[in-house]
C-alpha cells in the first residue's frame, strides 16, 4: 500500500516534468490499486495533487480545466466519499466518541485524547521499544525513533515550502497535511499503522529543509540561536520518547 502511493506520487512529478502520458496513465493506475488496499487515500491523493496542481498552475486555463474536472468528480463521487467518511466516523461525533472509549482510545477526557492524538501525528507516532506481546512494534522502533527526532526539521520545512512557494512540492505537503488532520480527527493519531502511508513524505520534507540548510538556500539571520534550538528540540523529543516508554 506505502509502495503505490509513493509510486502515485513518483509518476505524478515525472509526469510534470517531462508530460510523457505514459506516466500519468502508469499514476492512475497505482492510485487505482490502492481501492484494494485503503480506499480514502485515494481521495487525499487526488485532492492534494489537484489542489497543488491548482496553486501552482493557477493562472493558465489548464488550471480552470483541472478544476471544473475536479469539481464534477466530487459531485459524481460525493455519495461514496460521504459514506467513507460516515464509516470513519462511526456513524457522529457522539458514536465516534462511545466507539472509542470502547476500544480504549479515550485517555481521560475527550479534548485530552484530541490534543494527545495531534502531538502524535505532528511528532510522531511514538516509538515504544519493548513490548510484551506485540514484537512487530518493537521491531518499528528504531525507525519512529528517527521520525520523532526529525519533526523539528519537518516543521521547519512545511513553514519555508510555504514561505519561499515551492509549489512542485505543495502535493507531498497537503497529502501529509491531510492524513495528520483526519486521523487526529478520528482519534487514530496513535495508530502507527494508519499513519504510515505519509510517513515517507515526512522524510522528505525533512531532508529537503536540511538540504536547503546546508546549501545555504535558507539563512537564518542569527544561526547560532537556531542551532541551540534545534538541539533542545532535539533533547526535548529524546525526553518524550523515554517518557512515553517508562510511563
Amino acid at each position: 500500500m506505502i509502495m503505490l502511493v509513493v509510486l502515485s506520487f513518483d509518476q505524478y512529478y515525472k509526469f510534470i516534468n517531462k508530460k510523457y502520458i505514459l506516466n500519468l496513465i502508469y499514476g492512475l493506475i497505482f492510485i487505482s490499486l490502492i481501492l484494494f488496499f485503503r480506499p480514502i487515500l485515494i481521495a487525499f491523493i487526488l485532492l492534494s495533487i489537484g489542489i497543488g496542481y491548482l496553486i501552482y498552475k493557477r493562472k493558465t486555463i489548464s488550471a480552470k480545466i483541472v478544476f471544473i474536472l475536479i469539481a464534477l468528480l466530487f459531485v459524481l463521487v460525493a455519495p461514496t466519499i460521504f459514506i467513507i467518511i460516515n464509516r470513519y466516523l462511526a456513524g457522529g461525533f457522539e458514536f465516534l466518541v462511545a466507539s472509542r472509549a470502547s476500544q480504549g482510545m479515550v485517555i481521560g477526557s475527550v479534548p485530552f485524547t484530541y490534543a494527545v492524538n495531534i502531538l502524535a501525528q505532528a511528532i510522531g507516532p511514538l516509538p515504544t521499544l519493548l513490548h510484551d506481546t506485540n514484537l512487530l512494534i518493537t521491531i518499528y522502533a528504531p525507525g519512529l525513533i528517527y521520525r520523532v527526532l526529525i519533526a523539528f526539521p519537518f516543521w521547519l520545512g512545511v513553514i519555508y515550502i510555504y514561505k519561499t512557494k515551492k509549489y512542485k512540492i505543495y502535493p507531498l505537503l497537503l497529502f501529509v497535511l491531510i492524513e495528520m488532520f483526519a486521523l487526529a480527527l478520528v482519534m487514530e493519531g496513535l495508530e502507527l499503522r494508519k499513519a504510515m502511508p505519509h510517513i515517507p513524505f515526512v522524510f522528505i520534507i525533512a531532508f529537503w529543509f536540511l538540504d536547503q540548510y546546508d546549501n545555504k538556500q535558507i539563512v537564518f539571520k542569527r544561526p547560532k540561536r537556531f542551532k541551540q534550538l534545534f538541539k533542545v528540540s532535539l533533547f526535548l523529543l529524546a525526553l518524550l520518547i523515554f517518557y512515553w516508554n517508562f510511563r
